[in-house]
């Protein structure tokens, strides 16, 4: 708090931003640390300035949590160069994305200083749209979303691609 509040002093710094990794806030979905964003949060609020949230939802080798890992069936999780994660389709991680915001949305829905919440997607280690993941990500991309989209089973890579980017 006393860094933070630190740099807010400065009148060049109108807000400060904070974020986390996924599996900082819940290693098992029934417990959450919102220390951090916490400490944010008093330091804006003590120094009367906004501050924004953003939570990166990361991959299996960084930042997302086991649980989430682990509920989310191999068929709904691709890996790219951006490491292995949930496809940004898939009801199960979805789910349990919709439960964490949750939880942070009844943790600061009456703050008055919080300004922003980023959450970054199923896409990448730091959660960046890198959909086709160059040359050799593209057909990675169009199997995941082959095997599960059974309507779409049949079509080309080139096809199956149009309709994950869309």
């Amino acid at each position: 708090v006393n860094r933070a509040a630190t740099m807010l002093e400065q009148p060049w710094v109108g807000s400060i931003s904070a974020f986390c990794r996924w599996e900082h806030l819940s290693t098992n979905g029934t417990t959450w640390n919102f220390a951090g964003f916490d400490k944010i949060a008093a330091a804006a609020a003590l120094k009367r300035k906004p501050w924004a949230l953003m939570v990166i939802l990361g991959n299996e080798a960084n930042g997302l949590p086991a649980y989430v890992q682990s509920a989310v069936p191999a068929s709904q999780k691709i890996t790219t160069d951006g490491g292995t994660f949930p496809v940004f389709w898939s009801p199960v991680a979805n789910s349990l994305l919709d439960a964490m915001m949750d939880k942070l949305a009844a943790r600061y829905a009456s703050d008055p200083w919080l300004a922003q919440v980023r959450v970054t997607g199923f896409w990448s280690t730091h959660g960046e749209p890198w959909f086709a993941g160059g040359e050799a990500g593209k057909p990675k991309w169009a199997a995941a979303w082959r095997a599960t989209h059974a309507a779409d089973a049949g079509l080309s890579d080139a096809a199956a691609l149009v309709k994950v980017q869309d």
